[in-house]
């Protein structure tokens, strides 16, 4: 587990060290710092999936965030222009990386080499175990797409929360992975009752039914709802509103994440 972050000349923070908890929440007024704490990781993620970071560098625009510029980076009242990032994990494991600024590429070189613990790797941050959902979401659809590679191989949601559906449809008989999530009193727990039982807390007797569309490479999601021991009709997600599509892929993303760093 990540136990701190240091961000240096990184966009508004000059120098903070920003301690992490077993739940870490960010709050505060608009422009404080909250989505530059969340994009500094994306970036580590990002240029290490792009395997920049090992020895090139820091990739600023990529699939997981988009920064810009190496402008759009710096800290505006920077004394050097250079950019920090270093990770404390669980058993003091480091990782240090300093980049130097160039306005001419998007790509950061190092400015000196990254001091960095070769269990560092280890950590979710940088495997498959990990989920990232960004607040603009896909929506409600008649159909959704399907990813083989990023769901089957990596068994990610899509940082839109895009392949929720079909991470569903491939893993919804599985049991889920740490049983202390599971939802109070509910005996089963593969990932389709446990979703729809917390799913529930927020739209009560919510049911989803998922139908692949074999072929075509999408799957369609429609909603029924319990009430008085009566199943309604099944209805297209379009017909439902956003706010169940919202939020299920967050249960979903919570419920297959992994105990561990």
């Amino acid at each position: 587990m990540i136990q701190s972050l240091q961000l240096q000349n990184f966009k508004c923070f000059e120098n903070q060290i920003i301690p992490f908890g077993a739940l870490t929440l960010l709050s505060g007024l608009n422009g404080m710092g909250k989505s530059s704490v969340l994009q500094s990781l994306l970036l580590l993620r990002q240029s290490y999936q792009l395997q920049l970071l090992q020895e090139t560098g820091l990739a600023l625009n990529g699939d997981l965030v988009e920064i810009g510029t190496a402008e759009d980076a710096l800290f505006e009242n920077a004394l050097a222009e250079e950019i920090g990032l270093a990770l404390v994990l669980d058993d003091n494991i480091q990782g240090r990386w300093h980049f130097k600024y160039d306005p001419e590429n998007d790509i950061l070189g190092y400015a000196s080499p990254p001091v960095v613990a070769a269990e560092i790797v280890q950590a979710s941050l940088f495997s498959d175990n990990f989920h990232c959902l960004q607040a603009e979401r896909i929506g409600p659809r008649t159909v959704f797409e399907k990813s083989d590679s990023l769901v089957r191989e990596h068994k990610q949601l899509g940082i839109h929360g895009e392949y929720a559906t079909h991470f569903l449809e491939v893993f919804g008989k599985e049991k889920i992975c740490c049983t202390k999530l599971a939802f109070p009193g509910v005996e089963f727990q593969s990932m389709n009752q446990q979703v729809e039982a917390w799913l529930g807390e927020i739209s009560h007797g919510t049911r989803l039914h998922l139908t692949d569309h074999l072929g075509m490479d999408l799957i369609n999601l429609q909603y029924s709802f319990i009430k008085k021991q009566q199943v309604s009709n099944q209805y297209r997600a379009t017909n439902v509103g956003f706010g169940i599509t919202f939020v299920w892929p967050v249960i979903i993303a919570l419920l297959s994440s992994k105990p561990g760093p």
